[in-house]
């Protein structure tokens, strides 16, 4: 193998191939290089992987090569300038006008391809746009990122009669992205790990493909492919769960001013005592703690006429949402009393949560 590259293209493609290592296995903290009729980069862990392809290459000579870790502070070493990589059996060369590398590499192993060659029946496809890619990330995986287990760590694609909504729960609230496609129906769950991956490789890209197998989803643009294995199991009935929340009242609060009423109150907080209340009432919207040692309470003017209602929420579950409302975008609050479910929702984002009761 032999090809002409500029070392911050190569770089920034091997980067974007190696976010998919999350594995500590020795196994997948390497990197496969590919030259046929194109130059690719192709990283993986046990559940998902992601190939991307180095622009502006000139390939002399086909052939293959693993990458190991290391590889990545060569190429910070190298900067932005013009290089030749060449392989000569298990010795990879790297040269340009003022530096040369070798480094000791392998063939590739027989369970680096194992997953890439199964073959899966397609259950449907569509495209989004690559920020609801991002946006996804940044809303669902706050709900499912660190305390769920099994499916409920996962995000969950239900396709319906031409809607796709993406949701995470980890049983106590749950959070909700819909979105218009043109598509089969089909119902699968993708571990959060891997669409974290997918929020850094497609977050600037203006549509991206997604294909749905029956084991395994691929998503698609600019040159880059992500794939991801499925998880098994019987996810929450969301629906159900949504079906509970039914708000007569609704109001629209500034983001900025919630985010920062919400955080006054918050460090307020006693650790045992982690709800704050929130206070709709005609003109404003009061943000107070339960914590009897410090007290704190902030007003936020709102649009409200109706009756005054309080609830209780989850301080944290509170914080996760406004952490995730893109700047200027404001936040509708939908509520009925005390004892029922509270919809904040940010754009087609919602988190929709329970409140704490005083029983």
């Amino acid at each position: 193998m032999k090809l002409d590259v500029n070392a911050q293209e190569f770089s920034d493609a091997y980067q974007a191939a190696f976010s998919a290592v999350g594995s500590r296995v020795s196994l997948f903290k390497l990197c496969l290089l590919e030259c046929s009729d194109k130059c690719q980069v192709t990283g993986r862990s046990p559940v998902h992987a992601a190939t991307v392809t180095v622009p502006d290459v000139t390939i002399q000579e086909h052939g293959e090569i693993m990458l190991p870790e290391v590889f990545g502070d060569l190429l910070s070493a190298v900067g932005d300038a013009d290089m030749r990589i060449e392989q000569e059996g298990d010795c990879l060369s790297v040269t340009g006008d003022k530096f040369s590398y070798a480094l000791q590499t392998m063939g590739v192993p027989d369970g680096f391809r194992r997953w890439a060659e199964s073959g899966s029946v397609k259950a449907g496809e569509f495209t989004i746009p690559g920020h609801i890619v991002s946006g996804i990330y940044r809303h669902l995986f706050r709900v499912c990122g660190k305390d769920g287990k099994f499916v409920m760590s996962g995000v969950r694609i239900d396709v319906r009669d031409g809607d796709a909504t993406f949701i995470a729960s980890d049983g106590k609230r749950i959070a909700r992205a819909p979105v218009s496609v043109e598509s089969n129906n089909f119902s699968v769950t993708v571990p959060v790990s891997s669409w974290k991956m997918f929020h850094t490789l497609f977050a600037l890209s203006p549509v991206v493909k997604l294909t749905v197998y029956d084991r395994e989803i691929v998503l698609e643009a600019d040159g880059k492919i992500a794939r991801s294995m499925l998880l098994d199991g019987a996810f929450p009935d969301w629906r159900r769960f949504i079906g509970y929340c039914n708000p007569d009242k609704r109001t629209t609060v500034d983001p900025e001013r919630f985010v920062s009423a919400a955080l006054q109150a918050g460090r307020l907080t006693a650790v045992n005592s982690l709800g704050v209340v929130c206070g709709f009432r005609p003109g404003y919207l009061t943000i107070s703690n339960k914590c009897e040692e410090n007290r704190g309470r902030v007003d936020v003017p709102i649009d409200y006429t109706g009756e005054a209602v309080e609830v209780c929420l989850n301080y944290r579950y509170l914080r996760d949402f406004l952490k995730s409302v893109d700047k200027g975008v404001p936040v509708e609050v939908g509520f009925s009393d005390a004892e029922g479910m509270v919809s904040l929702k940010s754009g087609q984002f919602e988190t929709i949560i329970a409140p704490i009761r005083d029983d």
